[in-house]
């Protein structure tokens, strides 16, 4: 039999087996519970992803191949693969394509980002078929030597007293020794044109004449335009200027007669204003009767353009106070540098008057 003192003293076999199990629970739960909040080490980020800036591109035939450049990836599990859709290469229509690009780690987390492709027409010009018509400057003549003396000899300039027949002989005397240079502003003018609007084939005839004077050019203009250009370039009066007391009056009547007989035609007609001479060059003769000749009639020249629905290209600013740059030895013809500025300020015009999309 049990003895009393064993009911009274404590809990029997039993009952000291129960505690030691509930203890024991009681220490795993507590070890459980501190090893959980633990962490076994860092952990890696899920992968980013940064797409291009949106991208640009002309499609002279409707569509065009784009390559992009690659989307900047970081993070994520190696190894990582990238995919845009459409990929890089792709040919893309005109208008606005969207381009999304997905990242995707090994642990098969991912992240996408989304850039725009743009396809546009490139730049065309309304009318493609070109006549540039004037005088030596038209011509190209780049003068690289002046007559014995070197400084402007103001007593063989022609006068007012010559024949039209004298004066033409008298100046293709002059240049007899001067040849058309590939720095003419047409031919200059042509490459920019071609270079700018590429799906197009735009053509410029030169029908410079040395030593040619405005009433003679207006003769002579309706035979140039046999071809059907559809865009006459005129710029005339450089020799008027020469003879001493030119009539400005006769001058801006002729001129606008040229501008009517091209608008007559249908033409878009693009009249330039006189280049400045260089007062001291050997050819400067313009200043011979002390007046600035070319800026009065550059300033009649402006009015009748806006008069007859012309359209200016104002080259007189662009050369004033730079003659010694842009002019060449005589101090009337362009050098190299100034029949590209020429060619430069008509592509100017001609993108504001003709250019479409």
């Amino acid at each position: 039999m049990p003895s009393k003192a064993g009911k009274a003293g404590g809990p029997g076999r039993a009952g000291r087996a129960g505690l030691l199990l509930f203890a024991a629970l009681a220490f795993l739960a507590l070890v459980t519970s501190c090893t959980e909040g633990t962490p076994s080490g860092p952990s890696i980020p899920a992968p980013v992803i940064v797409c291009p800036l949106n991208q640009s591109a002309e499609a002279p035939t409707g569509a065009v191949s784009v390559i992009y450049p690659k989307p900047a990836v970081s993070e994520g599990t190696a190894p990582v693969t990238t995919t845009c859709a459409p990929p890089s290469g792709s040919i893309f229509p005109i208008g606005s394509t969207n381009v999304t690009c997905t990242a995707r780690d090994s642990s098969e987390r991912s992240a996408s980002c989304t850039f725009r492709v743009n396809v546009t027409r490139p730049s065309q010009l309304s009318a493609t078929r070109f006549v540039a018509f004037g005088d030596s400057i038209t011509a190209g003549v780049l003068a690289t030597s002046c007559p014995a003396g070197g400084g402007v000899n103001c007593s063989v300039s022609t006068t007012t007293t010559m024949s039209a027949a004298q004066r033409r002989f008298e100046l293709q005397k002059i240049f007899a020794n001067l040849e058309e240079s590939p720095a003419a502003y047409p031919h200059v003018l042509q490459a920019l044109l071609a270079g700018r609007y590429v799906s197009q084939s735009i053509t410029i005839a030169n029908e410079g004449r040395p030593g040619e004077f405005v009433a003679d050019g207006k003769v002579r203009l309706p035979g140039t335009l046999g071809g059907a250009p559809q865009v006459l370039l005129l710029l005339e009066g450089a020799n008027d200027m020469n003879q001493g007391r030119p009539p400005l009056d006769a001058i801006v009547n002729d001129l606008g007669a040229m501008v009517r007989e091209g608008r007559n035609r249908g033409m878009t007609v693009l009249v330039a204003t006189l280049l400045p001479q260089r007062q001291t060059a050997c050819r400067g003769y313009d200043f011979c009767d002390g007046v600035n000749d070319t800026a009065l009639l550059n300033a009649r020249i402006r009015t009748m353009v806006a008069a007859q629905g012309a359209t200016l290209v104002d080259l007189y600013p662009a050369f004033e106070g730079q003659t010694s740059t842009l002019l060449g030895l005589d101090g009337l013809h362009p050098n190299e540098a100034g029949y590209q500025k020429m060619a430069d300020l008509f592509l100017q015009t001609i993108q504001q008057t003709l250019e479409v999309r």
